[in-house]
């Protein structure tokens, strides 16, 4: 018994005839395969599998049910997901051949970074994933975007020029966008609420106005959004997003009109002492 394992609990066994151009199945009789060489590596058009399929078959496999074990225990929906696992074979630098891997996670109810943190726990835990740790170089990626960038929060992958999550960026009318060199020209914005982030800009907006609120001599509230570009215009999106419950701001519209007409707003002298204290 090996003995990194405390003790094994399945056992598969398999019997093969033929190499690659055989036969294989398996000894309970669940699995019967015809074999043959891909044309890439010299073969014919015969039909039948090879042994980079039935890898990238069980890696996925094992993969996957190693990402639901940790979407379940961090409560997150990885329901309807899938795992397309890609398997290389090629001649290696000092001689004689060997095997890349790639792991792609397409997740309809995971955000971008949640999907990333997902693949990199399930990276950990996979048995195949610690088989071939040290061994063979495995990527892992979201929906096609490397797992470091897919991991970055949208103003960082703006920043490095690398595409955004999907529905982290806002053309002026509104309609997705995810090139970073939009947002970098100005023409797109960051969207001030949505995804991970949404409690960061939440909760900065509900201090300023309690700030405001504090330092202010009468009643009203501070209407905040944090935009990435002003040109986007997400108020009027933001606004939406509250189903018809108040906005901040809207029982000093008239306040804050006056203000942006005027470009500042007065302080009086003393209140701006104290604060420079």
């Amino acid at each position: 018994m090996p003995g990194h394992l405390q003790k094994i609990l399945y056992t598969a066994k398999a019997v093969v005839g033929g190499g690659r151009e055989g036969h294989g199945r398996s000894l309970d009789g669940r699995l019967v395969v015809d074999l043959s060489v891909p044309e890439a590596m010299g073969g014919g058009a015969e039909p039948g599998t090879n042994p980079e399929q039935l890898f990238a078959v069980g890696y996925a496999a094992c993969f996957q049910s190693a990402l639901f074990s940790v979407a379940t225990g961090r409560k997150l929906d990885a329901s309807e997901s899938q795992i397309i696992c890609r398997v290389g074979f090629g001649p290696t630098r000092h001689g004689g051949f060997g095997l890349t891997a790639a792991l792609d996670l397409h997740a309809p109810f995971l955000t971008r970074e949640q999907g990333a943190d997902l693949m990199a726990r399930a990276h950990e835990r996979c048995p195949y994933s610690n088989a071939t740790r040290g061994n063979i170089d495995v990527e892992l990626s979201v929906d096609g975007v490397p797992l470091a960038a897919a991991a970055k929060a949208p103003c960082q992958a703006a920043a490095a020029g690398e595409p955004l999550p999907p529905g982290s960026g806002v053309r002026p009318d509104g309609s997705p966008e995810d090139d970073p060199a939009e947002i970098a020209a100005d023409r797109a914005g960051i969207r001030p609420f949505g995804g991970d982030q949404a409690h960061k800009g939440l909760a900065l907006a509900a201090l300023v106005e309690l700030l405001v609120g504090v330092v202010s001599a009468g009643p009203g509230h501070a209407a905040v959004a944090l935009l990435a570009a002003p040109r986007s215009d997400a108020a009027g999106r933001i606004r939406g997003l509250f189903d018809g419950r108040r906005f901040p701001g809207d029982e000093s519209s008239a306040r804050r009109d006056a203000a942006l007409a005027r470009g500042s707003v007065a302080v009086p002298d003393d209140l701006w002492e104290w604060i420079r204290r």
